[in-house]
């Protein structure tokens, strides 16, 4: 009996020390995340849509990118480096391009209201390329992926099965080394190929995940806001180093965040 009795006792010593170290990483996680929440504005007040709206940590990685909705707002998370400095920097055409340093004093939100300022009268632009199918369109959002018809249930699925041809010129690109997957996959695999940029780079709210912890299929679909794709060739975004990696830019919905143990998953009511 006395044996039993300290088995038990060490085993629930045991049990509430993993779960304190589990709150305790739970509420550092939550820590290291900021919200921004960025209007963008003409000089009459009116919001502007449609504004790319770029993260840079330490003036040159860009680590979100997101773009101004209808009402001209850009709402982003990104988990944050304690020793570097961040910035967001706007373009659209037609409108001066701005950059902001974040003040983090602002604990866990960041607000920012911009100005964009009107250029002159643009002269006239001639399209001699044909727009990119469907298959190649670097940008994904939740919408379209909620709205499919087929099985997406991972960040795989939905790159592989909605932008199948999406990796199309990263031949051109540096190629990163890709690892095989050292944990099983979070989330069940669907059956077949499905081709997705293996040598492109995963980042999630802005923090890089290494190949090998296979953020491919450890990322729920439901839980992505948008998905964005960049290559060496892309000029438009600022920050980017000459001959960059592929990268694969994931935004999550708002109370959600990517671990090792679980994958992406919420973590505020």
């Amino acid at each position: 009996m006395p044996r039993h009795f300290t088995f038990t006792l060490s085993s629930c010593v045991a049990a509430a020390v993993l779960s304190c170290v589990s709150v305790s990483a739970a509420v550092a996680q939550r820590g290291n995340l900021i919200a921004v929440r960025v209007q963008l504005r003409d000089s009459s007040g009116a919001p502007i849509p449609g504004v790319n709206v770029v993260l840079l940590r330490d003036s040159t990685d860009a680590v979100v990118f997101s773009v101004s909705d209808a009402a001209g707002q850009s709402n982003f998370t990104f988990d944050q480096d304690e020793g570097s400095t961040y910035a967001v920097s706007t373009r659209k055409v037609g409108y001066t391009a701005t950059q902001r340093t974040l003040d983090r004093s602002q604990k866990d939100t960041i607000s920012l209201a911009l100005v964009l300022a009107r250029v002159g009268t643009l002269d006239t632009v001639r399209v001699t390329e044909r727009a990119l199918p469907l298959v190649r369109q670097p940008y994904l959002g939740a919408a379209e992926i909620a709205s499919s018809t087929r099985s997406i249930l991972s960040l795989r699925d939905a790159v592989g099965k909605l932008r199948p041809e999406l990796g199309y010129q990263t031949h051109k690109c540096v190629a990163d080394v890709y690892r095989r997957p050292q944990l099983p996959p979070v989330i069940p695999r669907s059956h077949g190929y499905v081709p997705i940029p293996l040598t492109a780079r995963v980042y999630v709210n802005g923090r890089y995940i290494p190949s090998e912890w296979d953020p491919w299929n450890s990322i729920h679909a439901e839980h992505i806001a948008e998905i964005r794709f960049v290559n060496c060739l892309d000029s438009s975004i600022p920050g980017l180093p000459e001959k960059a990696w592929p990268s694969v830019y994931v935004l999550l919905k708002p109370g959600y965040a990517w671990d090792l143990r679980y994958g992406s998953h919420l973590v505020e009511p």
